[in-house]
């Protein structure tokens, strides 16, 4: 039985898959009198049909040509499957049905894992989608990929001699070419590399290694198999491209300029380019573009309405900010200022006590550590706009002598500078009337 690992590997593309299936794998075929029975299923050599043992039948009757296949099902998408009677305990993504013959009879099957479903289904729509569906025609169909991976792993390798390129370099072009790759399963697949050279060659990737490493790990199986689906092959036609476009992603009445203009935009490989296809890469690189986010770009930028006064909105607020654990014993720290300044945080609680010579900030009546009122403020005036331009309200639970008092005030002007509110006389607004958009970058002192 294939491990779900290797089952990941063999995504990388439809010939992976074709070898897969060619070493073949133990399934469960379902018949109409609701029997089920194991049979190990695999792929011939010449890719001519599909063959099952053990059997009691003849061998050509234990067989499905590739030629009488009409269509691949996944899930209880078949007559046959609907019947009540099926077993309903199986993963409907380990299931599918292949359709064959004039009568478009079903060949009922339930994979090992979904993975390895997808696998058979990728290989199969492979098979019956390609015009010569002979192994060396669907490697063909990976030298573009293949041939810019070669031209960005020589263009890194041009100032090294034997044509080899050390691991600090690998990992670099690698989180070049796909920025989302994770940089502790480039490492980890670098060690594996290593384990099987001799000292001599350790630390250094060749252009097949490299290749290969590149395939295994940037390959992601679910993006992979979502090409497959509107293609049948291993990369999308312009028109194939442009159903994805309209049918999928619900963008109608794109015109082909535009969709070339997208392939353009994200297909790394200029043969593929020039060609107008998207490989494997440039769809991956587009689903996981800013086109592609959940998140409404518009968004970005503040959409509410900011020009209320500022008592209409809920103010995001912090109690004790200045506590990092308990109430009663923990550190004070202006990380904790820091800290909910960097989340959105625009309301900070300071409770201030006098000091020997200068202010402090601390719990009153309890053990936790004290800190200088002065270091809080001037964390409060480099931090608070970081997240927000909006303005941040600094609560003062004053318990400071009159002397003291006056030391708040002189640092509150010498370190909050032009970003101190001070309302006077001759504001434009009342008070109670000043909006989050009239008091952006201010810092206003509520007592």
């Amino acid at each position: 039985m294939h491990s779900q690992s290797k089952v990941e590997l063999m995504a990388r593309a439809s010939y992976d898959c074709l070898q897969y299936m060619i070493e073949g794998s133990s399934m469960v075929k379902l018949r109409t009198t609701n029997r089920q029975y194991h049979r190990y299923f695999r792929l011939l050599d010449d890719l001519s049909a599909i063959r099952w043992t053990p059997t009691t039948k003849k061998t050509s009757k234990a067989q499905l040509m590739i030629e009488q296949i009409k269509e691949i099902r996944t899930g209880r998408n078949c007559e046959s499957l609907r019947n009540k009677d099926y077993p309903i305990h199986y993963n409907e993504e380990r299931i599918f049905s292949i359709l064959y013959g004039d009568n478009y009879d079903s060949l009922d099957l339930i994979a090992h894992s979904p993975e390895e479903a997808s696998i058979w289904v990728t290989g199969l729509n492979a098979l019956i989608g390609a015009s010569k569906a002979t192994p060396d025609a669907i490697d063909d169909r990976q030298t573009l990929r293949e041939t810019w991976l070669q031209e960005m792993f020589e263009k890194a390798s041009k100032n090294n001699s034997g044509g080899f390129i050390d691991q600090t370099t690998c990992i670099k072009l690698i989180k070049r070419l796909d920025s989302h790759v994770a940089l502790v399963r480039v490492k980890q697949k670098l060690q594996e590399y290593d384990m099987g050279k001799t000292d001599g060659c350790r630390g250094r990737i060749d252009s097949q290694e490299f290749i290969d490493m590149f395939k295994e790990i940037a390959t992601r199986p679910e993006i992979y198999f979502l090409l497959i689906r509107y293609a049948n092959k291993d990369y999308l036609t312009l028109e194939d491209f442009h159903l994805f476009l309209e049918g999928e992603q619900g963008e109608a009445g794109l015109t082909t300029e535009k969709v070339i203009e997208t392939i353009e935009k994200f297909e790394p490989a200029p043969e593929a380019r020039k060609n107008r296809q998207m490989l494997i890469d440039g769809f991956t690189r587009y689903l996981m573009s800013e086109e592609c986010d959940l998140f409404d770009p518009a968004h970005r930028a503040v959409c509410q309405d900011m020009c209320q006064p500022l008592v209409h909105y809920f103010i995001s607020t912090s109690h004790n900010t200045y506590l990092l654990e308990d109430q009663l014993k923990g550190p004070s720290s202006v990380d904790g200022y820091i800290r909910v300044l960097a989340c959105g945080c625009r309301c900070v609680k300071v409770d201030v006590w006098d000091g020997h010579e200068e202010p402090l900030v601390y719990h009153g009546n309890t053990l936790t550590s004290k800190i200088p009122f002065r270091e809080v403020i001037h964390a409060i005036a480099t931090y608070a706009f970081d997240f927000s331009v909006y303005p941040v309200v600094v609560h003062l639970e004053n318990h400071c002598t009159v002397k003291q008092q006056k030391v708040i005030a002189r640092l509150l002007k010498s370190l909050l500078g032009d970003h101190l509110y001070v309302h006077t006389q001759g504001s434009p607004k009342p008070l109670t009337e000043l909006s989050p958009e009239d008091l952006k970058y201010k810092i206003i002192i509520k007592v």
